[in-house]
């Protein structure tokens, strides 16, 4: 989902698994943007979740 597009919007990704994830601004966008400025974020652990809300042109995590 493009930031442009839907500002406001937030979607929540979860760790659900028991390895590492890696996020990145094209897992919740169909191009590449940014999550707090960053290319990636890293889940590392079971269960560990990141809320991240559209803001401008990039991803702002907010929980």
């Amino acid at each position: 989902m493009n930031a442009l597009i839907v500002p406001g919007k937030e979607q929540t990704i979860i760790n659900s698994g028991t390895g590492v994830i890696t996020v990145t601004g094209q897992v919740v966008s169909t191009v590449q943007q940014n999550i707090n400025g960053a290319a990636t974020i890293q889940l590392a652990t079971q269960y560990k979740f990141i809320t991240v809300k559209a803001v401008g042109a990039n991803w702002l995590i907010i929980g």
